[in-house]
Formats: structure tokens, sequence, C-alpha cells
């Protein structure tokens, strides 16, 4: 699975995406938590460069854009924690969940039909704007 803040790289880099949807995805390095980035990336040294890129391209981030964003978090993730998600000005959700890969796989399987409503509202927006 992609991790999230690699995604919205992509999406800095390609605005014309319509929608992204992060589910379970660190999207920044974080103020005392656990685990601290550098523990979590001490496997994969791209993948602390993906959430520090991030970090930095996230101010140049349009409000437009920020509303074409959502992202999932549980209650508990032991992976990652929760204050590292939330996306200012994204449709930020809580799933009524704990753990990271049980929740990871509820936000594809029982929330599908959240996301897949989320991204097809904003194609659906996308089109009528164009038109």
């Amino acid at each position: 699975m992609p991790e999230g803040a690699l995604v919205l790289n992509a999406f800095l880099e390609v605005p014309k995406i319509n929608a992204v949807v992060n589910i379970c995805g660190r999207l920044r390095a974080g103020k005392n938590v656990f685990p601290t980035l550098e523990q979590a990336a001490s496997q994969s040294p791209a993948f602390k460069d993906s959430v520090e890129l991030f970090e930095k391209g996230e101010p140049l981030m349009k409000a437009e854009q920020r509303k074409r964003v959502m992202t999932f978090t549980p209650l508990w993730d032991e992976v990652v924690p929760k204050e590292t998600v939330f996306l200012k000005g994204a449709v930020n959700k809580t799933m009524p969940s704990g753990e990271h890969m049980v929740s990871g796989f509820l936000g594809m399987t029982l929330f599908a039909p959240m996301v897949i409503g989320f991204v097809l509202g904003n194609i659906r927006s996308v089109r009528n704007t164009s038109a």
C-alpha cells in the first residue's frame, strides 16, 4: 500500500488529480509522538524523505486542493500517530477502530462506500465546473 505522504506529494505535482484518500498514512513528523519519524523510517530512508518533502510542500497547498483530500485515521494507531495525519482544510475522518492493519483494511472495505462517494463527488464537481 502506498504511504500517505507519497500520494500527497504526487498530488502536489499533478494538481489535475480529482481526489486523494489517505488511509492511515503519516503526513508529517509530528512533535512528541511515538513512534517518531526516525523510528518509523529506520528501515526506509525514502519514507522519511517523502514525509519531509510533504511537510515542506503542505504550506503551498491551496484551499481548493485541500478540499479534494480525505484522511482516515483510527481512534488509536500503534504505527502512525493520529496527530501526524490530520490535514487542515481536508475532509478528516476518524474510524471507530484501533490498530493500524485492521484500520487500513476497514478503510478499504467497510468504509469503502464513503471513500468512493468522496472520490465520485470530486469527479462530478470537476466535471460541473469545467462544463
